[in-house]
């Protein structure tokens, strides 16, 4: 009989109490991620840890790894292959993940624009495993970037769908790519970081 769109605020204090609830329920601990399933880089002391969920085929993804990754020292850094932007992105992962260094054969693709060798169909991949990790983390666009000096909680709204391609990104893109890159800025500078999970995402040809 009734029906209520939108979010609930406190009119006294301004609280946006349906935000408050949403990232309650979305709440996860870093602890809880399987990361035998993602692949381990440490720099420096490793003191520090991110968790970053990738495709292959995202162009801002390579864009982090080119450019704000490279700047950050003393952190330890777990890459999930979120294989969500099209069938070929599962074929470059699992011949990444196949091979005899994941994390080289990662950053040649990444970073050099190298292939990686084919490997062996009986090679199995984590890319089941992940691509449901993320579904349930409502992960919906790359880089996703977590911090694990707190609880885990979405900031930054979808601007990919996790369905086949061509995927849509929306003006909210260039938002949260800035968002992405500040927060980098800040952890690589601060020894304690409270900021949670970034998405950024391009509204250009090599989003996502």
């Amino acid at each position: 009989q009734y029906l209520f769109v939108g979010h609930v605020f406190d009119a006294k204090t301004s609280q946006d109490l349906t935000k408050v609830r949403l990232d309650e329920v979305n709440r996860i601990k870093f602890s809880d991620l399987p990361l035998d399933s993602a692949m381990k880089t440490v720099k420096g002391n490793g003191k520090r840890v991110i968790a970053v969920f990738e495709d292959p085929n995202c162009g801002y993804c390579k864009r982090f790894r080119q450019n704000a990754l490279k700047e950050i020292d003393n952190v330890t850094v777990y890459t999930f292959m979120y294989n969500i932007l099209s069938p070929d992105s599962i074929v470059k992962s699992r011949n990444v993940w196949c091979a005899p260094d994941r994390n080289k054969a990662w950053d040649d693709w990444m970073i050099a624009g190298k292939v990686p060798p084919t490997t062996p169909a009986a090679c199995e991949s984590p890319n089941e495993k992940v691509l449901a990790l993320g579904q349930k983390l409502r992960i919906t666009g790359t880089p996703a970037i977590f911090f694990a000096d707190a609880l885990i909680e979405p900031i930054v709204p979808t601007t990919c769908a996790t369905t086949s391609p061509p995927l849509r990104a929306t003006s909210e893109a260039d938002t949260a790519r800035v968002f992405a890159w500040r927060a980098l800025s800040a952890f690589w500078r601060t020894a304690e970081v409270s900021s949670s999970r970034l998405e950024a995402v391009s509204s250009s040809d090599d989003a996502c």
